[in-house]
């Protein structure tokens, strides 16, 4: 059962008497997917409960074999591959919905809803599109993903915005970017985020967020000139490493490859002995993210995933100045 038509399936087949866990990813995109199916799903029961997973938690699938059916979103397929296993040998029913590459296979018992190969479509939209309403709040998921950069989402966004009689700027601004900086305000208090955007009836019910937001875009602003004056140069890489109370270095790495088109930017962070990086590029011909998983490969506990202009990872501190040298040798 694969492909929309098993999504739909596997959601219209949820009864009073089923029991569902949700997990999703920790950003705009998987939040708001998130919240599309977990409103679906309390319309079908009750008994619901939402994750918020980022790959750095541990989740014991036997605390959760009360439900019955399991659903992850926005989640990578390499991500999630033991989680999924481990909930399929518990005989749970599950269904994975998600837009990053395909990289390994769940088997014939799960149900999974992915873009083609050659779409990117963020996940908030495809949620959406699964219940075909509220799109506003599937494009706050779209253009926090950089939906708009890819032609597969063109036609999607413009007839929002004419519709509304809006431009992308004036939603990014007074939509997209309070929301995010909440997002990384309350960074600490997931719940929370998820509680306010849950309860929204629509964009223009977005309460002031002013005085959030203007204490990250300071520090948005201060890494980035830090960043623009202090970056090492390895390669075809800028890379930096933040030091923040807030976690912004995806954000710090768009900003600053979307005004330095012709670069790529690794910002990284570091937390427990890990260092945890973010890629970005606007180049059209790049392939960066991807070629950076072979530089990680065999460093014990590392992770990688992501998309072709926007990925991430993470691996203990102590590689991090063989993985610089590769860093320098790769292009």
């Amino acid at each position: 059962m694969i492909g929309r038509s098993g999504a739909n399936k596997f959601l219209k087949n949820i009864s009073k008497k089923d029991r569902v866990l949700l997990i999703h990813h920790t950003d705009l995109d998987g939040i708001i997917s998130g919240i599309f199916l977990y409103r679906y799903c309390l319309s079908k029961t009750p008994n619901v409960t939402h994750l918020f997973y980022s790959y750095k938690e541990k989740i014991k699938c036997r605390k959760y074999k009360k439900y019955n059916k399991i659903i992850f979103s926005d989640l990578s397929d390499i991500g999630i591959h033991d989680l999924v296993q481990n909930f399929s040998a518990q005989k749970n029913d599950i269904l994975v919905i998600d837009h990053h590459q395909k990289e390994v296979n769940f088997g014939k018992n799960i149900a999974v809803y992915r873009n083609r190969p050659d779409e990117y479509i963020p996940c908030s939209r495809m949620a959406q599109e699964l219940f075909e309403k509220d799109q506003w709040l599937a494009m706050i998921g779209v253009l926090a993903d950089a939906g708009e950069k890819y032609n597969s989402n063109t036609k999607y966004i413009k007839d929002f915005m004419q519709k509304e009689k809006i431009t992308i700027d004036w939603y990014n601004k007074n939509v997209v970017y309070p929301i995010e900086n909440m997002l990384i305000y309350h960074n600490k208090n997931l719940e929370e985020v998820f509680n306010y955007i849950l309860n929204l009836k629509n964009y223009k019910h977005i309460k002031s967020l002013e005085n959030i937001s203007k204490k990250i875009e300071y520090e948005i602003n201060y890494q980035c000139n830090k960043c623009k004056n202090e970056s090492e140069k390895l390669g075809s890489f800028n890379f930096y490493l933040i030091k923040s109370k807030f976690p912004i270095k995806s954000i710090v790495a768009s900003k600053l490859s979307s005004e330095n088109k012709d670069e790529v930017f690794i910002i990284a962070t570091e937390e427990k002995r890990m260092i945890m990086f973010s890629v970005r590029s606007q180049r059209d011909d790049s392939n960066f993210a991807f070629l950076l998983k072979d530089t990680i490969l065999d460093f014990k506990r590392a992770s990688f995933g992501g998309h072709k202009k926007a990925a991430g990872g993470t691996f203990p501190k102590k590689y991090l100045p063989k993985f610089k040298k590769r860093l320098q040798k790769l292009i």
